[in-house]
C-alpha cells in the first residue's frame, strides 16, 4: 500500500513536530516552502530556516510556483490527505490549496477570522465567549 501525503505549508518554528507525528501515523510528510521574501534579509532568514532543519530526514521538499494555478497543479500531483499550514504565513495558501482539492480543512469564508486579530475576537465575542475588546 502506497503512504499517502500531508502537505506541510512553510516549515518552520512547531511545525517541524508535524513531522514525526506524520511520520508516526504512517504518512508520507512534505514540505511546501512559499517564496522567499524579495530582500536581502528575507532570502537570508530563508537560507536559516532551511538549514537549521537539515536534520530533519524522510521529508520532501517542494516549491511554490510562479502561479498559484500552477502551484495547485503540483500539489494535486501529490494527491494529499491533508494540508496543513506550518507557519502563520502558510495559512492562507495551505487553507486555499484543501478547499481546491476537497480536503477536510478550515473554512475558507472564515480565513478573515484565522488570519485577522480583531476579526478573530469578533467571532469569539459572536458566539458570546470572553473576548477582548
Amino acid at each position: 500500500m502506497t503512504k499517502r501525503n500531508i502537505i506541510i505549508v512553510n516549515y518552520g518554528s512547531t511545525s517541524i513536530n508535524f513531522v514525526e507525528d506524520v511520520l508516526n501515523r504512517g504518512y508520507n510528510p512534505i514540505f511546501l516552502d512559499t517564496r522567499p521574501i524579495d530582500s536581502e534579509e528575507g532570502q537570508k532568514f530563508g537560507e536559516l530556516v532551511f538549514t537549521s532543519h537539515a536534520h530533519i530526514k524522510n521529508v520532501e521538499l517542494i516549491h511554490e510556483q510562479e502561479s498559484y494555478e500552477d502551484t495547485l497543479e503540483l500539489v494535486r500531483q501529490y494527491d494529499p490527505l491533508l494540508i496543513l499550514p506550518g507557519t502563520e504565513k502558510g495559512v492562507v495558501l495551505a487553507t486555499r490549496l484543501a478547499y481546491d482539492l476537497n480536503l477536510k480543512g478550515n473554512s475558507i469564508e472564515n480565513i478573515d477570522a484565522m488570519t485577522l486579530k480583531n476579526e478573530m475576537q469578533n467571532r469569539i465575542r459572536e458566539r458570546g465567549l470572553r473576548s477582548i475588546r
